[in-house]
């Protein structure tokens, strides 16, 4: 699944250093060529000291950036990025005549998986779960961690029939996942809602979660 231009850590922090350092080094060094006549090996010297210097700090800002986006342990979306990105996801569906969904997950009985087998098993759950939504889908904007054991899906599509073939096939995915200590495979419950004139992820997940409720229940 495919949060779009945010999969891969981005450059912007180191292309932003080099060239404001590169900018003030090259000042210097015109400055002293028209001042003395000449520049001195320090100062060309400088450019391959700087440039690495230039480049770690952009590196750490870039790294900084995209782990403030990503849940450490699934290394999927935050709750906090997806709320900032929801209406730039909204408009984007919208310029495709498309309706956004909300797809929400909880991975049932996971506190007896906890319980059973110990958290180091309750957190590899997690960890294969978050493979499974970081897999490129076209229809995808991102997934995200949202809390617990729960996470969401933001998306587009043109109508219910067409969410409820994405929910299954979903739902087929991470049915496959095992506990490696019981051999069993683990259940979800998925509840999805369309955007129709809501504008709130707040609202969006209400619905999802009184539909993930119901399946719930009927288990």
């Amino acid at each position: 699944m495919s949060g779009k231009g945010s999969d891969i850590m981005r450059y912007t922090g180191r292309i932003s250093s080099i060239l404001i350092v590169m900018l003030i080094q090259t000042s210097y060094v015109i400055y002293y060529f028209h001042r003395d006549g000449f520049v001195d090996i320090v100062g060309w010297l400088a450019y391959p000291v700087l440039l690495l210097i230039s480049y770690w700090t952009g590196f750490q800002y870039d790294k900084a950036n995209y782990y403030s986006e990503r849940d450490p342990l699934t290394n999927l979306y935050n709750r906090r990025f997806m709320i900032r990105r929801f209406n730039k996801y909204i408009k984007i569906a919208d310029s495709r005549k498309k309706k956004l969904f909300v797809l929400l997950i909880d991975c049932n009985r996971f506190k007896q998986i906890n319980d059973e087998y110990g958290h180091a098993a309750g957190d590899r759950v997690l960890v294969e779960i978050g493979k499974v939504l970081n897999r490129k889908r076209r229809n995808v904007f991102g997934s995200a961690r949202w809390g617990g054991d729960e996470f969401i899906v933001l998306g587009f599509c043109d109508d219910a029939e067409e969410l409820k073939r994405i929910q299954l096939e979903l739902k087929r995915e991470l049915s496959v996942i095992r506990i490696t200590e019981g051999g069993s495979s683990i259940a979800v419950s998925i509840g999805s809602a369309l955007q129709e004139g809501t504008t709130s992820i707040h609202d969006l997940l209400q619905q999802a979660d009184a539909v993930m409720y119901q399946e719930k229940r009927s288990m």
